[in-house]
């Protein structure tokens, strides 16, 4: 469905499905709106796999989900089980995609509904929804989803972008889903967020499927594998430096790298012939889902030195597959750590390095890391305990609008 011209069902009678059926005497469904602007896990990375994730399990939980994004999916035949409505809204541009929404359309859709749920920050089609719930009445839910640092090469883009259309999105929310604690201490200090708006509501996990690794070829020997988009806030650059200082006296282990080109490629791939590690060093490309699973179940252990984070959602999968993760300070996941499951070190060569070689030199030391970290992962991260939890703020937040019952 498109939302271009306002499609006729959206046409009808203002009505909210928060409210009691006197026939049944039961709460009727929640009618939840979830914007993300991509809803692919190329494009969108773990954005869209949040969006995708939380809309099925509020939609078992009994509410009516609709989702609002813009290009297509490849999820369509698990929503439409799902009972999950997507909406394709069309679009110019790529880089800083515009929607093409009829105002009014959106309108209708979002005073209709109970609440609003956007994901992310940096986009037109966020800020844009974030205005339309505002004027609908409809209480909203920001989910920033780590988009919040201001690092790259978009930077000084994404400063005027805070100024004119973040800071409003923020205060014009009903509440803040912050995904860490890390996430909710940055809400408050840097833009002055007041705590009791700020939900916390971690990424979730779904147990992992059947791996396929399709044309993706994955080496024999023990490798260690990055996960994630090939810019600069990712840092597999960092990662790659790390592997060369240890290569000479590791000289088993391969380096994996896998995930949609932002224009690092080039780069990597001429430090790695400048180091002599090509035969070391594999590309993988981007890996969905079945090839993320199928690196995973051979990875010694997963890497994500980032600069910047909010609980990596590739590190939950590698979690709940019993494989030990590497992973830098500014992650928001130490939990990591704590529970033996791995290592947490700063954003720093030297330390990504001395990473590497702790836990690649103790194999059964890494099986127990991996096994300590799906313990942990499976008990406190399950996307029906997430979900669950959600629903019960989105309730509070409903009743709060429509008053008491």
């Amino acid at each position: 469905m498109r939302l271009g011209r306002p499609p006729k069902r959206l046409i009808r009678p203002a009505r909210t499905s928060y409210q009691v059926d006197a026939r049944r005497g039961a709460e009727m469904p929640l009618n939840v709106i979830l914007v993300n602007v991509w809803l692919d896990a190329e494009r969108g990375g773990g954005t869209a796999e949040r969006t995708r994730r939380l809309a099925v399990h509020l939609s078992r939980l009994g509410c009516r989900c609709t989702i609002v994004t813009m290009g297509p999916t490849p999820w369509g035949d698990e929503f439409g089980r799902a009972g999950v409505t997507v909406i394709s809204v069309p679009f110019i541009g790529q880089r800083f995609p515009a929607p093409l929404v009829n105002p009014l359309a959106l309108y209708r859709l979002f005073r209709d509904a109970d609440i609003v749920h956007v994901m992310g920050f940096w986009f037109l089609l966020a800020s844009f929804s974030s205005a339309i719930a505002y004027a609908a009445g409809t209480p909203l839910l920001l989910c920033p989803a780590g988009s919040l640092t201001q690092y790259g090469r978009s930077a000084a883009i994404k400063r005027v972008f805070t100024a004119l259309a973040g800071r409003p999105m923020l205060r014009s929310a009903a509440a803040i889903i912050a995904t860490t604690r890390q996430e909710e201490a940055l809400l408050v200090s840097d833009f002055a967020i007041p705590a009791d708006s700020i939900l916390i509501a971690p990424n979730g996990i779904e147990l992992p499927g059947e791996g396929r690794p399709g044309s993706m070829a994955i080496p024999d020997k023990r490798f260690v594998l990055f996960v994630g988009r090939l810019t600069a806030i990712k840092a597999p650059d960092l990662l790659l430096e790390a592997f060369a200082r240890i290569a000479p006296e590791i000289v088993d282990v391969s380096l994996v790298i896998a995930g949609p080109d932002l224009g690092m490629r080039p780069q990597l791939e001429r430090r790695t012939a400048e180091l002599g590690l090509q035969a070391r060093v594999h590309f993988a490309g981007f890996a969905d889902e079945a090839q993320r699973t199928a690196l995973l179940a051979r990875a010694s252990l997963l890497a994500v030195p980032s600069h910047s984070e909010v609980m990596s959602m590739v590190a939950l999968e590698a979690g709940a597959m019993g494989v030990p993760v590497l992973l830098t300070d500014r992650c928001g996941f130490d939990e990591v750590e704590q529970i033996g499951g791995g290592r947490v070190v700063p954003v720093d060569v030297g330390a990504i390095a001395e990473g590497l070689r702790q836990m690649l030199s103790d194999d059964d030391a890494l099986r127990q890391s991996g096994q300590a970290l799906r313990g942990f992962v499976l008990e406190h991260y399950e996307w029906s305990r997430v979900a669950a939890a959600l629903l019960r703020d989105f309730r509070r937040l409903a009743a709060q609008r429509h008053g008491p019952r």
